[in-house]
């Protein structure tokens, strides 16, 4: 069992303790509690649940951690706190989740939400006529960006998945809502959906709106949420149309990027890096993993 004793105070006052809520308690009033916090955590990052111990780890040890309290300090941003990830966009409609909206923005104060399939066929944003020509509905679409606006929510805009109607193929993800992963049948339709997407997006919430959001060019390529072969150039070709469309409306739009996985499956799409026309602004998000 490891001992942890903390000297919380500055050299010339201060309480020692073994680490545990009897150090909380004997603080005197006004005592930055956060930073004490911290520095516990850090003491006992070496401790992960699950990994095995050396034998001579488990002896009885005992340090001793000194914290001036007086001592200059700087901020420390919650910047994971800016964002949240959250399941499709059509389940945004729903009232029970604009209440939980509403809640976790109280508690933390988050700027940006994150969902998929903006372009699903729920949504009904994409059709065609008889004559195969495009028919644009942003009726959903309205709906699910007003809700997070009047809740002080922007949205980090993921452009995916595929339309049925605008699908190469019927390539459809194990997710029990079946998004479709095949890349267009014409890749100047694709940019047209793009355009005429952002477009309307401008039209209704103006540039300077929009143009504070982030757009990332659909999900994870680098599994199984991308069929397009070969895989990357196919990517490569997703991303450049893309990012055509949206630097045509305006150069304001700078936040864009794509999205893998996790760095640790290697460079392999870390593709819009080598565009200086259109460079990525955030390479990839990732997944913490033990």
């Amino acid at each position: 069992m490891l001992s942890t004793r903390l000297w919380i105070g500055s050299s010339a006052q201060g309480i020692m303790c073994e680490v545990g809520i009897e150090c909380v308690q004997g603080l005197r009033e006004g005592t930055d509690v956060k930073r004490i916090l911290v520095a516990f955590a850090t003491v006992t990052l070496g401790l992960v649940p699950g990994k095995p111990v050396s034998t001579a780890a488990q002896a009885p040890q005992s340090e001793t951690v000194t914290i001036d309290a007086q001592a200059s300090a700087q901020p420390f941003p919650h910047y994971w706190e800016r964002m949240f990830g959250s399941g499709r966009a059509i389940l945004s409609l729903r009232e029970s989740y604009r209440r939980d909206l509403r809640t976790v923005k109280e508690a933390t104060g988050f700027e940006y939400i994150r969902f998929h399939a903006i372009f699903h066929d729920e949504v009904g944003l994409y059709d065609e006529d008889p004559q195969g020509r495009p028919i644009y509905n942003f009726s959903y679409v309205d709906q699910v960006y007003d809700g997070l606006l009047q809740n002080g929510i922007r949205p980090f805009v993921e452009l995916s998945f595929m339309p049925r109607q605008l699908a190469a193929k019927p390539i459809l993800q194990p997710f029990w809502y079946r998004p479709n992963v095949s890349p267009p049948k014409d890749w100047d339709r694709w940019g047209a959906l793009v355009e005429a997407f952002v477009h309307h997006l401008v039209d209704r919430y103006g540039v300077d709106e929009v143009s504070s959001w982030y757009f990332e060019v659909w999900n994870e390529p680098n599994i199984d949420f991308w069929a397009g072969e070969p895989k990357q150039q196919a990517y490569f070709e997703l991303y450049d149309h893309t990012a055509r469309a949206l630097k045509s409306i305006s150069p304001a739009f700078w936040r864009l990027g794509t999205c893998n996985r996790s760095r640790r499956l290697g460079g392999l799409f870390h593709c819009p890096l080598r565009s200086a026309e259109y460079p990525a602004r955030f390479p990839f998000h990732s997944r913490l993993r033990g």
